[in-house]
């Protein structure tokens, strides 16, 4: 397994080459780490929630590779991590003798350009304080080897003792809990440790702006390209694990993504019409099928082309298709008018 992560990362860095910082020309799975911050089970803001369990089954799946070939995995759930007591993966990490975390170097220069909103499903909602989280999102698979900590001297111990050089970020908000909670890529990345994003398991803070068609893909999008401007490389881990032969093709493991996205048990809720975008970021070359009457989109059903107009209470359920067959998971949001 080993020589086909080595093609992997050859591939990586021979494109990224341009935006390379202090990082090496090969990473070897025992010398690296994946940290995933904040991947929570809930949120105030109804499309934020649903974009952390859209990326569940692709996480899962990249996740999983990364056991196999050696890779360390540490979950940073920072302002939940109590509700792992008991956890073998929280206690191993708990029971470290920490030492200061070291600094190696200068503080990354990051301009984040992205805009920020109270929440990300647009104009005509309140997204307010509730819906709080109380842990990671229940669908995710925690490995008996992994580590489980929201402390940045904690998990500096823990990768410094296994000989840890270089850490590979995921998770969720970018711009703010990816790059500034503790344990997270600024810190880790004055420590001395080179650090990479991976884009396509990542989700900005951002806003959603149907009048001008910037949405949260565009947002984690504008982030991600802040962090390789500064210094800090991205990758496709999903697409790379997949050219190598690690991550079947015929394993499907992302969702067509609704903004707003509200679903049956959280429907949001509004007075006047709304435009709702469809966007399949990972799913190159495929097409965007709906429907509004309750079935399971097949080839057949209608192509989606630009903003659906939405007006009276209505579920859409969508998949993405690649020569009419399914390349996505099902999914749908619920959206209720009230009189």
């Amino acid at each position: 397994m080993n020589r086909y992560f080595t093609l992997v990362i050859l591939n990586l860095f021979v494109a990224l080459l341009p935006a390379m910082a202090q990082v090496p020309a090969q990473l070897k799975p025992d010398k690296t780490a994946i940290i995933v911050i904040d991947m929570w089970n809930s949120h105030w803001c109804m499309t934020t929630s649903e974009r952390v369990s859209a990326m569940v089954p692709r996480m899962n799946a990249v996740l999983n590779i990364a056991r196999s070939l050696g890779m360390q995995i540490v979950w940073n759930p920072t302002d939940v991590v109590t509700t792992y007591s008991g956890y073998p993966q929280y206690e191993k990490a708990v029971a470290v003798e920490q030492r200061k975390t070291p600094e190696m170097r200068e503080a990354l220069r990051v301009e984040f350009t992205v805009p920020v909103g109270g929440c990300m499903c647009g104009p005509g909602f309140r997204c307010g304080g509730n819906y709080g989280w109380d842990g990671m999102h229940p669908d995710l698979l925690i490995g008996d080897d992994d580590l489980i900590s929201s402390s940045t001297d904690e998990i500096y111990t823990l990768l410094s003792d296994k000989g840890i050089t270089d850490i590979i970020y995921m998770g969720v908000a970018t711009n703010i809990c990816v790059f500034g909670k503790p344990g997270a890529l600024s810190f880790m990345w004055k420590a001395g440790f080179n650090c990479m994003l991976a884009r396509d398991l990542n989700d900005a803070f951002t806003q959603y702006d149907p009048a001008t068609g910037y949405t949260p893909d565009a947002g984690t999008d504008e982030a991600d390209k802040n962090l390789q401007m500064a210094g800090v490389p991205n990758v496709n881990m999903g697409e790379e694990f997949r050219k190598a032969g690690l991550l079947k093709p015929n394993v499907i493991v992302d969702y067509v993504r609704f903004v707003p996205w509200g679903k049956p048990d959280r429907p949001y809720l509004m007075e006047k019409s709304t435009l709702v975008t469809l966007t399949a970021p990972w799913l190159e070359e495929s097409e965007i099928r709906y429907t509004t009457d309750g079935s399971e989109p097949t080839a057949q059903s209608t192509i989606y082309a630009q903003p659906l107009e939405v007006s009276q209470t209505t579920t859409i359920h969508a998949t993405a298709f690649r020569k009419e067959k399914p390349v996505s998971l099902p999914s749908w949001l619920c959206q209720e008018f009230i009189d």
